[in-house]
């Protein structure tokens, strides 16, 4: 957050404030701590959530593909669950991004608050983890979430083509 933004979070100077300023900004700050916070429990139920129902698409596209059903039935069933494993990771994919944003929006605030606050431990944090920049310190957690929808698209598109190369009329 620059620091024109930050004046648009400030509304008033502390002289100006009619009240305890810096007892008001602290609960703001505590308050707002712990929406950032809520944002990532969601997260982490919404990681779990995608991660559940893609493991419980594949169990089942495995255990039914064994079943004896007419062989068009079969490659149907299979490519219109893949299709639906896909949009449901693609959704999945969009979801982390969105989270990403929102937290990221939220610690540039956090960050801006901490300036008038006596200590800054977020901002000192991400200065020990130097802003993700290297990897050796900290990798960031998108990059962990994003990587395993794109392993489940992958996983339904390999499904996909495996069923109908091996489903192609053999040459005689």
């Amino acid at each position: 957050m620059n620091d024109s933004n930050e004046d648009d979070l400030f509304l008033n100077s502390v002289e100006s404030y009619k009240g305890n300023y810096h007892d008001h900004l602290l609960e703001q700050y505590k308050i707002y701590v712990g929406m950032a916070n809520e944002v990532s429990e969601r997260r982490s139920k919404t990681n779990s959530f995608f991660l559940s129902a893609n493991s419980f698409l594949i169990t089942a596209l495995g255990v039914l593909t064994n079943f004896k059903v007419s062989e068009t039935m079969g490659f149907l069933w299979l490519y219109v669950s893949s299709a639906a494993g896909i949009l449901f990771s693609i959704s999945w994919l969009l979801l982390v991004r969105n989270y990403k944003q929102l937290n990221s929006s939220k610690y540039q605030v956090i960050h801006a608050m901490e300036k008038k606050l006596p200590s800054s431990p977020y901002g000192k944090e991400w200065q020990y983890l130097e802003s993700g920049k290297n990897l050796k310190k900290y990798i960031k957690l998108t990059n962990i979430e994003s990587t395993i929808p794109f392993l489940f698209i992958a996983l339904y598109l390999t499904l996909s083509l495996g069923s109908y190369l091996t489903g192609l009329p053999k040459s005689p």
